[in-house]
C-alpha cells in the first residue's frame, strides 16, 4: 500500500490562511478544510512559546511626518536612510534652530489601568547620537513620570530612570538599535511616548536646523516586552491567532498538529498580572523571563524573611456555579527548593494543593481534587487542579510551600509563575490571556462539505492520528456524514464515561455501535482507523483490531469533519491536536490497517 497514492484526501497541518487549513491531497484545493473560530486564541509555536495575538496600537508607525505625531521644534524628513528592513524608508527627526526641546511625540493611544505597555522603535545616530525618552499623558496622569531615561546611539547604551517596568537596547546592524521601554498604566486614559534629542547631555539646546537622528518602526503593544515589528497606517494592526485562523500547534515539540478545542472562558480577569494586579502577601514580585509566552514575561515571586504565608492573592473573586466542575491551571518553574501550589476554597472549604516543581509531582492532593502536570518550554510546567464547586465564588492564591508547610519562615527562595486560568470543565485547555475582564475563546471547527467523490460510498477507510484525550465530557473525533444530520454518518465518538464508540447510522436502519471501553484504550497520541464495507465496520487503534460491527447498509456521505459534531459546528468538540487525517475510497486490508496504525 502507498498511503498517498491510495488515499483520496490527505490532511496534514502545514499551510493555512484565515478560514482554511490546506490538505496535501487533492492538490487542486478541493479537499482543503474549512475552518472557523469566532474569536482569538493561543497556540504553542515552533519555538515552544505560547503565541496569541499581537497588536501594534501606534498609528502611522513609520510615518512620523503624519499629523498624529506631535512635533516639538522638529521637522521630519521621510525616506531619509536605509532602515533595518533594507529599504530607504527611515524617518529623520531634524531639529529646528530654536533654543528649546526637540521632540517627536507619539499620537496617544488608549490605555487601561494596571496593564503593562511596551514602546519600541529602531534608532540610528545621525548628526545627533543622544536620545531623551519621556512618557506622554493626554487625559490626566495615566503613566507615572519617567525620571531621566537616555540612549547613546554611538555606544549602544541605555540609561533608565524610575517607573520603567523593563527596558532593552539591542544592536540590529549598520548602526541601528532597537530600543524598548515598558510602563505600567496607573489610570485608564490615553498616553504615549516622546522621542527627544539631546546635545552634550542637554535636553534644551540651540538647534542648527539640519542635525538629527534616524527613526524606524515605532510600536506600542499591550505586552511586557517588545515583539516583532508590525507596520501600521490609519488603524492599529493585529497579527497571530486571530478569529478563524487555524492553530498549527507544536505543544510538546515534534510534528505540527491542528489544535481543536471547545469553547472555554478564563474567569481569572488578570491572568498574567501578578506584578501589579495581584496582592502580595509576604512575597516580592519582579519581572521574570520571556521564554514561556511570546511578548510577555513571567513573574518571579520571592519569599520575605518572616514567619508567614508566602503568596500572591487574586484581587477579584471568581463567580462559580455550585455543582459544576472547574479546572484551575498555572505555569511555574523552579528557582530553588520551595514547592508551589494553589490555596482555594471553591469546593466549599479551604484546601491546599501542592506541587514539587523540581520533580514535577503532586505532593499533596486533598480529597475531591484531581491534578495534572504537563511540560512546557524552558523548564516550565503547567499545573492544574480539577474539582466540583461547592461554593458560589472563589478567591485564589498562588502559594509557596516549605515542603507541605503553609506557614514558615522565609529566606530568599523564589519561583517563576505565569498564566493562571480558571475554566468551567474537567480539563485545562489552551491558555486564554485576560487583561481586566474574563475572556472567551470560541470553539474550533474543521470540515469539508460537498466531497462525496472523495468519500467511499460502499466501502472506505477513515484514518485519524493525533492527541486523542480521554475526558469525562462528550466529544466527536472524526466523522463522515451527509452533513445535514448525525443520523446519516460514520463517526468516532467519546461519551462522557470515557469510552470510545464507533457508530454507523443510516436513517431507517438500526444503528450499529462498537464500544471500546475506557480500560481498552489509552489517552494521548493514538492512531485510529475505521474500515467499512457496505455492511461491516472494523476499528484499529495503534496496530490492534478493537472489534467489528455490522449494519444493513452504508450511509451515503458527502462531508468530512474533524473534532466536532458535523451537523452543529463547534458542538461536542473532541479536544486534541490532530497530526493527520486521511480518507481512502476503499476498505484497506487488515494487514494494511495494522501497518498504518502501528505506533
Amino acid at each position: 500500500m502507498s498511503t498517498y497514492t491510495d488515499a483520496s484526501l490527505v490532511f496534514y497541518p502545514s499551510g493555512y490562511k484565515a478560514s482554511k487549513a490546506y490538505s496535501l491531497k487533492p492538490t487542486d484545493g478541493s479537499g482543503d478544510l474549512d475552518f472557523t473560530r469566532a474569536s482569538t486564541a493561543t497556540r504553542v509555536n515552533e519555538q515552544g512559546l505560547i503565541e496569541g495575538v499581537r497588536t501594534n496600537l501606534a498609528l502611522y508607525s513609520n510615518d512620523l511626518s503624519n499629523a498624529v505625531w506631535n512635533k516639538t521644534f522638529t521637522t521630519i524628513t521621510s525616506n531619509a536612510a536605509i532602515s533595518p528592513d533594507g529599504t530607504n524608508n527611515a524617518n529623520k527627526i531634524v531639529e529646528t534652530t530654536d533654543n528649546n526641546l526637540h521632540r517627536a511625540g507619539q499620537g496617544a493611544i488608549a490605555v487601561t489601568s494596571g496593564q503593562v505597555y511596551t514602546f519600541s522603535f529602531y534608532a540610528k545616530a545621525g548628526e545627533r547620537n543622544e536620545l531623551e525618552l519621556q512618557r506622554i499623558n493626554t487625559s490626566g496622569t495615566v503613566f507615572n513620570s519617567i525620571s531621566t531615561t537616555t540612549a547613546d546611539l554611538t555606544l549602544g547604551t541605555l540609561s533608565v530612570g524610575s517607573n520603567v517596568t523593563s527596558s532593552s537596547i539591542n544592536s540590529v546592524g549598520d548602526g541601528w538599535y532597537r530600543i524598548s521601554l515598558s510602563l505600567t498604566a496607573i489610570a485608564t486614559g490615553s498616553g504615549g511616548l516622546n522621542i527627544g534629542m539631546q546635545k552634550d547631555g542637554n535636553v534644551i539646546y540651540l538647534g542648527d536646523g539640519t542635525s538629527g537622528v534616524f527613526i524606524y518602526g515605532f510600536q506600542t503593544e499591550q505586552s511586557a516586552s517588545a515583539t516583532e515589528y508590525i507596520p501600521t497606517t490609519t488603524t492599529a494592526v493585529s497579527v497571530g491567532m486571530l478569529a478563524n485562523v487555524p492553530r498549527i500547534d507544536y505543544t510538546g515539540g515534534g510534528c505540527a498538529k491542528l489544535l481543536l478545542e471547545p469553547q472555554r472562558t478564563n474567569l481569572q480577569t488578570q491572568s498574567n498580572g501578578f506584578l501589579s494586579n495581584w496582592n502580595n502577601n509576604d512575597v516580592t514580585t519582579s519581572v521574570g523571563e520571556s521564554t514561556l509566552i511570546s511578548g510577555e514575561t513571567t513573574t518571579l515571586i520571592t519569599e520575605t524573611a518572616v514567619n508567614a504565608v508566602h503568596r500572591v492573592v487574586s484581587v477579584l473573586t471568581v463567580s462559580l456555579t455550585i455543582g459544576s466542575v472547574y479546572t484551575i491551571s498555572f505555569y511555574a518553574k523552579s528557582n530553588g527548593t520551595r514547592n508551589i501550589g494553589l490555596r482555594t476554597g471553591f469546593t466549599g472549604s479551604s484546601a491546599n494543593i501542592i506541587f514539587n516543581p523540581n520533580t514535577q509531582t503532586a505532593v499533596s492532593v486533598p480529597a475531591g481534587f484531581t491534578t495534572n502536570i504537563t511540560a512546557a518550554n524552558d523548564g516550565y510546567y503547567r499545573y492544574s487542579i480539577t474539582a466540583t464547586a461547592g461554593a458560589a465564588s472563589d478567591l485564589i492564591s498562588v502559594v509557596m510551600f516549605n515542603g507541605t508547610s503553609l506557614v514558615y519562615t522565609g529566606t530568599t527562595e523564589s519561583i517563576y509563575i505565569s498564566a493562571i486560568q480558571t475554566e468551567l470543565g474537567s480539563y485545562p485547555t489552551s491558555y486564554i490571556p485576560t487583561l481586566g475582564t474574563a475572556v472567551t475563546r470560541v470553539a474550533d471547527a474543521a470540515s469539508k462539505s460537498g466531497i462525496s467523490s472523495l468519500i467511499g460510498q460502499t466501502e472506505g477507510t477513515i484514518y485519524l492520528e493525533g492527541d486523542i484525550q480521554k475526558h469525562n465530557e462528550s466529544g466527536f473525533y472524526v466523522t463522515i456524514s451527509n452533513g445535514a444530520t448525525i443520523n446519516t454518518a460514520i463517526y468516532a465518538y467519546q461519551p462522557s464515561n470515557g469510552n470510545l464508540q464507533v457508530l454507523v447510522r443510516k436513517s431507517g436502519n438500526p444503528d450499529a455501535t462498537l464500544t471500546i471501553t475506557s480500560a481498552n484504550w489509552t489517552a494521548g497520541f493514538n492512531k485510529l482507523a475505521i474500515a467499512y464495507t457496505s455492511t461491516t465496520a472494523e476499528v484499529f487503534i495503534n496496530g490492534v483490531s478493537k472489534g467489528t460491527t455490522s449494519f444493513v447498509s452504508a450511509p451515503a456521505c458527502s462531508k468530512f469533519t474533524i473534532g466536532s459534531r458535523p451537523d452543529a459546528v463547534g458542538t461536542l468538540v473532541g479536544t486534541g491536536g490532530y497530526n493527520q487525517a486521511i480518507l481512502f475510497p476503499t476498505r484497506l486490508t487488515n494487514t494494511d490497517l495494522a501497518a498504518l496504525t502501528t505506533l
